[in-house]
């Protein structure tokens, strides 16, 4: 059986705990978008970003990124994949670059130094495993 693991309220995000990791989890993307693009930090900064699901094996991150903005390049343990929701991102690797828009996912194996431009303001949902 899993146990369901909970995050804490923060003074950023006092609306309470949220389950993070349960043998079933919900997430509602729409009702988390709205809730980063209505932080502060959406506000003064070129991101706000909030991680949706983590365990061991993956981690779930809503992105909003402004344009222009850049998510640098790293190297994961794990795959990553990168899903546009809204606007238009570029994804990069050593050489490679994929234009995404709504709809479209581009996925990079372990190890494989990558990075992402948004080309306009974007939402993207990045998962990662082997976290």
């Amino acid at each position: 059986m899993i146990q369901e693991k909970s995050n804490e309220a923060t003074q950023n995000r006092p609306e309470g705990d949220r389950t993070m990791d349960a043998g079933l989890v919900k997430i509602d993307i729409p009702d988390f978008i709205r809730k980063i693009k209505d932080e502060d930090a959406w506000m003064k900064n070129d991101r706000n970003a909030m991680t949706v699901f983590k365990t061991t094996d993956a981690t779930i991150v809503i992105i909003a990124l402004r344009k222009d903005a850049e998510l640098k390049p790293h190297a994961d343990r794990g795959i990553v994949t990168l899903q546009v929701i809204d606007g238009a991102v570029d994804f990069c690797s050593d050489g490679d670059k994929i234009e995404l828009k709504p709809g479209g996912m581009a996925v990079a194996h372990k190890e494989i130094t990558h990075w992402a431009i948004a080309k306009e303001d974007s939402v993207v949902l990045m998962t990662s495993t082997g976290s």
